[in-house]
């Protein structure tokens, strides 16, 4: 639902104009919207990532089929993420790498090839090895697409002082 407010919202406001400025009192907003907006923005963002894969796994029931549960899951992070991708305009390939990574991860543990369990937590630990640098790449693409350059309004005060001069 949440998504669907900020989707309409970015639609009528072309304009970017920041969403966390209605959130906030204007007297709160003239003095301390330029650090406000910085720190939802930069807040936001990784809480929305990390929380598409977690609101599927909990609403998955704990008895179901292994199939069905892991399959329901990474469906509901794709939306979640594709969603969070549209509101959040961020870089499309950058926020679905951390999709895949988790799906080959899935892969590699639920492999049957695997002759005992040493092998097989051998696999898992080259697999983590082999992903932390995409993971890396995906947190430092979607912190530089995120960059906040709002630059402070002017207080009364200074417009003032602009106008005299």
């Amino acid at each position: 639902m949440l998504c669907v407010i900020v989707s309409m919202w970015r639609h009528r406001h072309e304009d970017d104009t920041p969403l966390c400025k209605f959130w906030v009192p204007k007297s709160l907003w003239a003095e301390y919207g330029f650090y406000i907006q910085g720190f939802i923005e930069k807040l936001l963002t990784p809480l929305c990532i990390v929380g598409s894969f977690i609101l599927p796994m909990t609403m998955v029931p704990i008895t179901s089929h292994p199939l069905v549960g892991w399959t329901l899951s990474m469906f509901g992070a794709l939306v979640l993420l594709s969603a969070t991708v549209h509101v959040l305009r961020l870089p499309f390939t950058a926020t679905f790498t951390p999709w895949l990574l988790s799906l080959g991860c899935l892969v590699v543990m639920a492999s049957p090839y695997y002759r005992n369990g040493l092998i097989r937590a051998l696999a898992i630990v080259g697999y983590t090895a082999f992903a932390s640098p995409f993971l890396w790449w995906t947190v430092t693409q979607v912190t530089k697409s995120k960059t906040v350059r709002v630059e402070k309004e002017p207080s009364r005060s200074q417009s003032l002082i602009m106008k005299i001069c």
